[in-house]
């Protein structure tokens, strides 16, 4: 439900940016095969698409993807799917570039499902592709005892995000405004903060070789006081 009760909602949260589409085009020749994971309403794919890709969109949310289907065409499509069931619905060696942003990858709850998605999606990309995504630096909000991400906030939406650690994971509460509806969404869902450090080791054990971390969608060099972590491996 967390994702669900805001779906109608979520571009106004995150709308998308230059940087972002420019990240994931990056390096692609034309008309490559790309899986989207977490891609929530496909407004990203929906861009790569524009480029001339064949994307493939998947989110567990059904909501999210039904507003994504919408608009579905000859090179874009959406499936309701758990990120854990790729291979089972994908052949190997398939995609030029699999995409995983948004933070989703920390809604698995455990490394071993960590590491058991890293091996799916290397058996799904082809040689040479990459695998991009995205994810909070975790060991600057353990480390510094973080209660919350910065509030989003705009004309539309006021959207507070609070952390709290329980048992090795992350209570994520989050509180959506929507001002012209007067209307107010609670949440929470239970994410594992898992680190950098351990990002990369389960990376290379999945077979990855190349791996490059940044803290901006604009290539900026990884710096550990920041709260974005971006890292392309292949």
């Amino acid at each position: 439900m967390f994702y669900t009760s805001i779906s109608s909602y979520y571009e106004y949260i995150f709308p998308l940016k230059r940087e972002k589409v420019k990240f994931a085009l990056d390096g692609l020749a034309s008309n490559e095969n790309i899986l989207d994971v977490g891609c929530s309403t496909g407004k990203l794919a929906r861009a790569i698409s524009e480029y001339g890709h064949s994307v493939i969109g998947i989110d567990l949310d059904k909501d999210m993807i039904s507003i994504a289907k919408e608009y579905e065409n000859d090179k874009l499509s959406f499936y309701k799917m758990n990120m854990l069931d790729i291979d089972k619905n994908f052949s190997e060696s398939i995609f030029d570039e699999i995409l995983c942003f948004g933070n989703t990858l920390v809604h698995l709850q455990n490394n071993k499902d960590v590491l058991n998605l890293f091996k799916k999606i290397r058996l799904l990309l082809k040689e040479g592709g990459k695998f991009k995504f995205q994810v909070i630096n975790y060991e600057k909000v353990l480390n510094e005892n973080l209660n919350g991400l910065p509030t989003i906030e705009n004309e539309k939406v006021k959207f507070i995000r609070e952390y709290k650690l329980i048992n090795g994971l992350i209570e994520f509460k989050t509180k959506l405004i929507i001002k012209d509806e007067n209307k107010v969404i609670k949440n929470k869902i239970m994410l594992l903060p898992i680190g950098k450090d351990e990002i990369l080791k389960l990376l290379k054990e999945a077979g990855f070789k190349k791996i490059n971390c940044f803290s901006s969608f604009s290539k900026e060099s990884f710096d550990k006081s920041k709260l974005p972590l971006v890292i392309e491996a292949s």
